[in-house]
């Protein structure tokens, strides 16, 4: 239901609760290139040897296309995670990207830190899934 590929289990005694459809969203739909740059240590890993493996194991992606990889709690604390390239400029996503990947409305963390927007939203549930179960309430 988003642009990010987060596979989740949800248990609910809502009865008669159908599969969401997909939206057909995909990442083009959401990454605008705003984020910070990434420092260069940073950079080197990712170019470097860890970071090849790490993206060809599916840990690290670049560009993800059509879905991002799951955003989690601390994810920006990790090496692992999703990164944007444009131009040969590497960035990290924005708190606006993270928000759309999370179906939250814009603007819902801009009182937050970068980290503590990332914490909130990786530890959230996406709010277009929630908001399709909640529907089959009466």
């Amino acid at each position: 239901m988003s642009a990010q590929n987060r596979p989740r289990y949800y248990w609910t005694n809502i009865p008669n609760i159908k599969q969401p459809q997909d939206k057909g969203i995909t990442t083009l739909d959401v990454f605008d290139y705003s984020g910070a740059e990434i420092p260069s240590n940073r950079l080197a890993w990712l170019l470097g040897e860890s970071g090849i493996k790490s993206r060809k194991k599916g840990y690290t992606r670049v560009n993800p296309y059509p879905k991002s990889g799951c955003l989690t709690a601390n994810g920006h604390r990790k090496w692992n995670e999703n990164y944007l390239e444009r131009d040969g400029v590497y960035r990290f996503l924005s708190i606006g990207e993270l928000e759309k990947l999370q179906t939250v409305p814009e603007g819902y963390c801009k009182t937050l830190s970068y980290d503590d927007a990332y914490d909130v939203l990786g530890d959230g549930w996406t709010v277009d899934v929630i908001a399709h179960i909640f529907g089959y309430l009466k």
